[in-house]
């Protein structure tokens, strides 16, 4: 009756609690797709990423726009670890972004085709006859750039720490079973 029992906790353990997939955007489109897709297209000189708590901001320095984009600066959002399909933005690279806008704010999505520059000349081809004109920000209205200390999140850190315990007890649990003569 153990057996059946640890064997049933071990599976209820190992088991998905749902299925999950891999991120829905695993081809890369067109740049015609992509084009029609995104709110925003332009070229741009990554000045600075600044970390924060959530994510990066990425600052932007425009070298040309294609669409949506006015602006000659721009801070953009991006996700940590990922960034676009290519990871998350350098400093001092210059890239072919395709954004979007939410809430008045720019993002660099999971699932865009943002690209080195040196690799789009295929992009850039399409792109040609599509560049508007980008006005110069004056520099006092530059948002100042505040540096966020990267601090773990407390709870975040419990939740790790009161699962690896539970973990390391259920293995223990098993390891004694299984060693029972």
């Amino acid at each position: 009756m153990r057996k059946v029992f640890m064997l049933a906790l071990l599976l209820i353990l190992l088991a998905p609690a749902n299925k999950s997939s891999a991120l829905s955007c695993a081809e890369i489109p067109s740049v015609e797709e992509a084009y029609e897709k995104y709110d925003g297209v332009l070229i741009g000189y990554v000045d600075d990423v600044v970390r924060t708590d959530q994510n990066n901001k990425i600052h932007i320095l425009v070298k040309r726009s294609f669409k949506g984009i006015k602006e000659n600066k721009l801070i953009v959002g991006e996700d940590i670890t990922w960034g676009a399909f290519w990871g998350p933005s350098e400093k001092g690279e210059e890239y072919l972004f395709f954004l979007r806008q939410s809430n008045n704010e720019w993002e660099n999505p999971l699932c865009a085709p943002t690209m080195k520059v040196a690799d789009a000349s295929k992009e850039l081809e399409f792109l040609k006859d599509k560049e508007i004109t980008i006005q110069n920000t004056p520099s006092q209205t530059e948002e100042p750039v505040s540096r966020v200390e990267v601090k773990p999140d407390s709870t975040s850190w419990w939740i790790i720490a009161m699962v690896t315990v539970f973990l390391g007890v259920v293995g223990y649990a098993i390891f004694r079973f299984i060693r029972r003569p």
